[in-house]
């Protein structure tokens, strides 16, 4: 293997994420943009260009927000054939995956997920550094089949491959496994850019990489992460999530029996086989 600087190895490990961040940008930007334009020619169609400008601009906010599945869509489809392209050239060794493995996978991203998400979710640290609630808001708002399919499938897909598929393999090729593991989740709750969803994303992050090493393939991961956001996507479509924030005891139990149920499967996965 030829020598590398510590820039270029840094390089190697932070351009994939911060090129999907780009990606995305560009995505919101563009179309955003569009969407304005057509709303324009519209509204000076309807002669309604008089409207104040504190409205227009709540208006252009609606029309984005309205809009940002198919955002989410486009940046994460992007992303999924550029890094699924990067990912194929790393050329990293996979083993195949048994079908109960992969469910096992998924039912630990049901319960332990479930349980870790409702406990960091009553720790006082939301808009410390950016608003999970304004964030989830935004991501959330469309009709159920757009975003089971967009945040439950395909941006698991890209976000696997990228944290875990070429983040955690660059990194285990210059340090070992659990420095590996430990440094993606550290940059993939980074990079969700709040401290709530940020912190969250880490400690998923880390039973993810511990997946990938212990299964050697992507698709372990992919199924806990698809769990996980396919829950959250039911759970908000349904009004579960607004079920147990009103009733406390539901949501502790709820908590505790997802905790208990995922730690079983953990510590059976992990230190049982």
């Amino acid at each position: 293997m030829k020598y590398e600087s510590i820039e270029q190895k840094m390089l190697r490990i932070l351009y994939p994420p911060v090129l999907y961040l780009l990606i995305c940008l560009v995505t919101q930007v563009t179309v955003s943009s569009v969407l304005i334009w057509l709303d324009a020619k519209v509204t000076d169609v309807r002669g309604v260009s008089a409207t104040t400008a504190a409205n227009y601009i709540e208006h252009i906010n609606e029309i984005i927000n309205t809009h940002s599945v198919l955002m989410n869509f486009i940046g994460a489809g992007v992303g999924l054939l550029v890094f699924g392209i990067i990912f194929k050239r790393d050329k990293n060794e996979s083993k195949r995956i048994k079908t109960h493995e992969v469910i096992y996978s998924y039912a630990i991203g049901l319960t332990a997920g479930m349980g870790i998400s409702l406990f960091i979710s009553i720790l006082p640290i939301d808009n410390i550094l950016g608003s999970y609630e304004s964030a989830s808001k935004l991501l959330l708002n469309g009709k159920f089949i757009q975003l089971f399919v967009v945040l439950g499938i395909v941006v698991p897909l890209t976000e696997e491959i990228i944290y875990r598929g070429i983040v955690f393999n660059r990194i285990k090729k210059y340090l070992d496994v659990n420095k590996a593991i430990i440094i993606s989740a550290l940059l993939f709750g980074f990079f969700h850019l709040n401290l709530m969803q940020g912190l969250y994303a880490f400690i998923i992050g880390i039973i993810m990489g511990f997946l990938y090493y212990k299964f050697e393939n992507i698709c372990a991961p992919i199924a806990l992460h698809m769990a996980v956001n396919q829950l959250t996507v039911i759970f908000a479509t349904i009004g579960f999530s607004d079920f147990l924030n009103k009733n406390i005891w539901a949501y502790v139990l709820t908590m505790l029996s997802a905790l208990v149920i995922g730690g079983i499967l953990l510590y059976h996965r992990f230190f049982k086989s």
